[in-house]
């Protein structure tokens, strides 16, 4: 499972601004623009889900990097001939639970 796939999303990393706007998710490198806008579809009154969706959409290519080289670990450790069969069993799972969410982040 290879992870070389080049990123079609804004590098990152993402911010929020609070200055100006703290749904407001900026990115693109050493240039930050405007990438979106947090905002429910249903309005509740409150404005701590948009922070917090905000939020979690910033840490998202983080996220992905992180779960990239993890995949990379764990074909290393499944590959060591002295881990148990049980150990390789739960990290094969690992690896296509990780591998699935890195395709979906990417939309393949």
């Amino acid at each position: 499972m290879s992870t070389t796939t080049k990123a079609a999303h804004t590098p990152g990393p993402w911010t929020i601004d609070a200055s100006t706007c703290p749904n407001d998710i900026l990115g693109g490198g050493t240039v930050e623009e405007l990438l979106a806008t947090a905002y429910p579809m249903k309005h509740d009154g409150r404005h701590d889900s948009w922070k917090a969706n905000a939020r979690l959409i910033t840490a998202a290519p983080d996220l992905l990097l992180e779960l990239e080289h993890e995949l990379e670990d764990l074909a290393g450790w499944i590959c060591d001939e002295g881990i148990s069969d049980d150990t390789k069993e739960s990290m094969l799972i690992r690896e296509h639970k990780i591998d699935f969410l890195i395709r979906k982040a990417r939309g393949e």
